[in-house]
């Protein structure tokens, strides 16, 4: 299987919203070669990394924010 994920990270400075997206995308590539029962046991035999998206100001709210969306896909296969 493949499983698509967005992965949006936020914060109130634009350091924050980038901070917060390096320690996502450390979770996710840990989880490369580890088991989870969805059901039935499934090992995560990748996972790629599709995009990285650039920080960008929200000014829709007061005050504004800063945000990232981050694209992966992870692999998994079904254990026998």
């Amino acid at each position: 299987w493949r499983l698509p994920f967005l992965v949006q990270s936020f914060g109130a400075s634009q350091q924050q919203a980038e901070i917060t997206a390096d320690a996502a995308r450390l979770v996710l590539a840990g989880l490369r070669g580890t088991t989870h029962t969805l059901g039935v046991p499934h090992t995560v035999l990748q996972v790629w990394s599709e995009s990285i998206g650039a920080v960008t100001r929200v000014d829709v709210s007061d005050p504004p924010y800063w945000g990232q969306a981050d694209q992966f896909t992870v692999w998994i296969t079904k254990e026998p």
